[in-house]
């Protein structure tokens, strides 16, 4: 149930910007930004914020055709989400659905909010990136 969300982009450019977001299993233009295992509230809250983001289906992480294409005010919206679980006391109050401890939950989401702070400014520098939420509920 809810194991692996994320969000990905299909078009980075082999560049030195894009090059900490690579690992051993997204070397090509696929770069996985940011990602979260077995989170269900955060997951339920991105579902219900108004991002236009409904999973109400099966997905598949591997097929492109069950990923979900943002927009630049989508993944703002997403980040400013993703920001409230860097937050301890939130998370005390919001953390009922998950494997993590609160503490575990925020230092998790605090490097993962990281990563998307410097993906969301290539992304207003390259306006063309795809990126795409993915959900395997």
């Amino acid at each position: 149930m809810g194991l692996d969300n994320g969000l990905l982009c299909v078009n980075a450019p082999k560049t030195k910007e894009f090059e900490s977001f690579r690992d051993e299993y997204h070397q090509e233009n696929k770069i996985e930004i940011c990602y979260w295992r077995k989170c269900w509230d955060f997951r339920n809250e991105i579902i219900s914020s108004g991002l236009g983001i409904s999973c109400s289906e099966v997905y598949n992480k591997e097929n492109p055709k069950d990923w979900i294409l943002l927009t630049i005010p989508q993944v703002e919206e997403f980040r400013n989400i993703l920001a409230k679980y860097t937050d301890i006391e939130y998370v005390r109050e919001h953390n009922w659905g998950s494997i993590w401890l609160d503490k575990e939950l925020v230092d998790i989401m605090k490097g993962e909010l990281e990563r998307l702070d410097r993906f969301l400014m290539l992304m207003k520098q390259q306006p063309g990136l795809k990126v795409y939420f993915y959900d395997s509920y």
